[in-house]
């Protein structure tokens, strides 16, 4: 956060009122580094600290200097029902050349819809130019927490508008029941995850659970962790990963032309690497913690 105070780039946490104006910047970071001080104190004094991720890992031990305390435990995913879907994507995309991406997520700012709604626009364009005769459909599940966010929603509907895409192209599912996520996942070719340094990623785990080839921000938890092929000892992809809207749609068009059995080789790595992110490891790992905590108080 503080690296990006100084690099005077406007965002959802810096505003570009002080993003723009030296003097309000010098302010924002003296502040962020005297609140970072008081930070890495508690941190020193933790007997036992839990991080969700790799990437959070890095970022506490970098800032509190307490490698040998910092454990990492991977939130729990309950991926036990979307294991079971029986994906229709590939017959879609075979029998009716329909290719449907599913974006889930709040609609927070965060998130960054927009990135979402400029690559659709921008896939769209690279489709004609290059003859390729897909239907594309992004589908934004989100959920509205208040009503700003419902005004956001709003607001992004607009954006989308004014880029061109209409309702054929892009539909929001919003504050959608469960049974209807459900049925989105097992359509959707294709998932998008675009929030930039994301601590871990709850939905990309289950968008790969769910049978979906995952594009998500080149960060965070879904770089380091979720699709991370290595970290499983996987010679196949479980996912792909971008940073800008052309990597978006550069990611789309190389999912798009793979060939069935290579995309089912992806999906096949991808859900037998979430494993790691069940209830039942989430548990072993919390009581493994935590009872490092109990001479101490025994």
């Amino acid at each position: 956060m503080i690296k990006l105070v100084e690099s005077s780039e406007p965002s959802y946490n810096n505003a570009q009122w002080i993003a723009k104006n030296r003097f309000f910047t010098y302010c924002k970071l003296v502040y962020y580094r005297i609140f970072a001080i008081f930070y890495s104190l508690s941190g020193i004094c933790s007997k036992v600290i839990m991080v969700n991720g790799t990437w959070t890992r890095d970022h506490i031990v970098a800032l509190w200097g307490v490698d040998d305390r910092t454990y990492l435990v991977y939130p729990p995913c309950n991926v036990d029902n979307l294991l079971r879907i029986n994906s229709k994507a590939e017959k879609l995309l075979r029998e009716e050349r329909r290719v449907q991406m599913l974006s889930i997520g709040q609609i927070r700012p965060e998130k960054d819809h927009r990135l979402q709604i400029c690559f659709l626009a921008e896939l769209k364009k690279r489709l004609l130019k290059e003859n390729l005769n897909y239907k594309i459909r992004l589908v934004i599940c989100g959920g509205c927490r208040d009503m700003d966010d419902v005004q956001r929603a709003k607001d992004l509907q607009l954006y989308a508008e004014n880029m061109g895409l209409s309702n054929d192209d892009l539909e929001w599912a919003l504050n959608a029941p469960i049974d209807k996520v459900e049925a989105l996942l097992e359509e959707s070719l294709i998932g998008i995850h675009t929030m930039q340094n994301e601590h871990f990623g709850i939905s990309v785990v289950e968008g790969i659970a769910a049978g979906q080839i995952m594009i998500a921000h080149n960060s965070g938890g879904p770089k380091l962790d979720i699709l991370n092929a290595d970290a499983v000892g996987s010679k196949t992809l479980i996912g792909l990963l971008a940073a800008s809207v052309h990597d978006f749609v550069d990611c789309a068009l190389e999912i798009i032309r793979m060939s069935p059995e290579e995309r089912s080789s992806i999906r096949d790595a991808a859900r037998l690497s979430v494993n790691r992110f069940t209830e039942t490891n989430f548990e072993k790992g919390w009581n493994s913690v935590v009872e490092k905590l109990l001479p101490a108080y025994g």
